[in-house]
């Protein structure tokens, strides 16, 4: 998503119209972040709940076999390291947010300044036009 969000406020000057658009996406992007956040945090939970402690582990001899069959510490140890991946990704989605928002913000107020720059000399135009119409 944010690429394609790059790509539009490398190309703004060709369609103005896009920085509500690419405000618009961001702040989709953001929620998604902000679900996946929540997911994320209900997956940790889950995990550290779920987590066999020490004193449960299986004593008899099946139950080891088993617990080493389904090889629980393992599976546990990789959904906790998929989980850090996952935060390390949100954590550097919000970072380009954060990042592409304060682009368009500057954007923004560029285009601003060009409208403010424009409509004076428009005014200045239309003055010096009514003059001239006034003498003549």
């Amino acid at each position: 998503h944010t690429d394609e969000q790059r790509r539009l406020i490398a190309k703004y000057h060709e369609d103005p119209s896009h920085v509500n658009s690419i405000r618009n996406s961001l702040a989709k992007i953001n929620e998604d972040c902000i679900m996946l956040e929540e997911i994320m945090r209900n997956l940790e939970a889950s995990v550290e709940k779920d987590a066999i402690p020490p004193e449960r582990m299986p004593r008899t001899k099946a139950g080891k076999r088993l617990f080493h069959i389904l090889q629980i510490p393992k599976m546990e140890a990789s959904l906790r390291g998929r989980v850090r991946d996952c935060e390390k990704r949100v954590s550097a989605t919000r970072h380009e947010i954060a990042f592409l928002s304060e682009q368009i913000a500057n954007i923004t107020r560029a285009l601003r300044e060009q409208v403010n720059r424009d409509t004076k000399h428009l005014f200045k135009a239309s003055s010096e036009q009514m003059k001239l119409n006034d003498t003549a």
